[in-house]
């Protein structure tokens, strides 16, 4: 009996320990074939530029290629769903801002994904602040946000803004600018930045809310003037320029773009993409490129990246559902 006991022990260690190598041995083949690497927007923009960038790095680091996969359009969420609805085995990633991964699902009725159900965040790729310009159309007398304030108020619904589309964080910036400083401006939603800063250059409409990276350019033309900008601090290529802080204490936005997976991807080869990801963030031509766009590489560990976006869910969900927007 003790002999029979004992043989059925070691049989049942002995195939608990082929399994466990069974696991190790996958997660040490990962990867073992090309990653696939969703974005939701148009290339040449923040999202694509950091997303070709690290691919480079990544693929070199993890030993197989990484593809660029274009989704564009619905704000980046169809990208986002791609993902979300991918095998969770780490061969679909994707990068994207985090409109489509944090309050998209309260502006569309029928999201197709649930992003804090559906996504694991590996880890944040950049930051950055926005900045409002004014063109020919914007009366020479607004230099500031407490002039366009003034001037607002005067003549309610006179003034119109653009925007990079509906719902992202352009928008909803200016919205709840708009909230807190008590005025009426009319928004205009373009297909991404580049055509907004085209029309507020060519005087089509008189201001526009973007990022450094497509302002800067035409600002140091002379074609546009800076108004304010919504990080907390002023930039140091702008310092002259005042943060929107500053006319209205405590406002502050940022853009967020980070990296995820599907929900239920295997803890170790998280934790692969996200060294791997953290190596290409500190990579020294990643962070030049980076800083040329005026963005900010903030590389977070899988627990840091994940409180951060818990956080983002904290400051943006009440701002949608108190500014009531829709795109249904």
């Amino acid at each position: 009996m003790k002999r029979h006991i004992l043989g059925s022990l070691l049989v049942v260690s002995s195939g608990m320990a082929v399994l466990a190598c069974m696991s190790g041995a996958y997660a040490q083949a990962y990867p073992s074939k090309p990653i696939k690497l969703y974005s939701g927007f148009a290339p040449g923009g923040g999202v694509d530029v950091v997303a070709r960038t690290m691919a480079t790095v990544m693929s070199a680091e993890l030993g197989q290629q990484i593809v660029l996969e274009h989704r564009v359009g619905a704000g980046g969420t169809l990208a986002t769903a791609a993902v979300a609805k991918a095998e969770p085995d780490g061969y679909s990633i994707l990068v994207s801002e985090h409109s489509s991964v944090v309050y998209m699902q309260l502006l569309l009725k029928d999201l197709p994904y649930d992003p804090y159900r559906d996504l694991a965040i590996i880890t944040p790729v950049f930051k950055a602040g926005f900045i409002i310009v004014g063109g020919p159309a914007l009366p020479a007398s607004i230099n500031s946000l407490a002039d366009l304030i003034r001037e607002t108020k005067a003549s309610p619904g006179k003034i119109a803004y653009g925007h990079s589309g509906s719902g992202t964080l352009h928008h909803l910036t200016m919205e709840l600018l708009k909230l807190r400083a008590g005025i009426n401006l009319t928004a205009v939603a373009y297909k991404g930045g580049a055509q907004s800063i085209t029309d507020v250059v060519g005087g089509q409409i008189p201001l526009v809310i973007s990022g450094q990276n497509t302002t800067d350019p035409q600002i140091n033309a002379g074609k546009i003037r800076a108004i304010a900008i919504s990080a907390d601090t002023r930039w140091s290529a702008r310092p002259t320029v005042p943060t929107i802080s500053e006319t209205l204490p405590g406002f502050t936005a940022y853009s967020w773009a980070s990296m995820f997976v599907p929900a239920g991807t295997p803890r170790d080869i998280m934790q692969k993409l996200n060294s791997a990801a953290l190596k290409a963030l500190r990579d020294p031509e990643t962070a030049k490129r980076l800083s040329g766009m005026g963005l900010e590489p903030p590389p977070r560990s899988l627990e840091e990246a994940n409180q951060l976006w818990q956080a983002e869910r904290t400051q943006w969900f009440p701002v949608v559902k108190q500014l009531n927007l829709k795109l249904d």
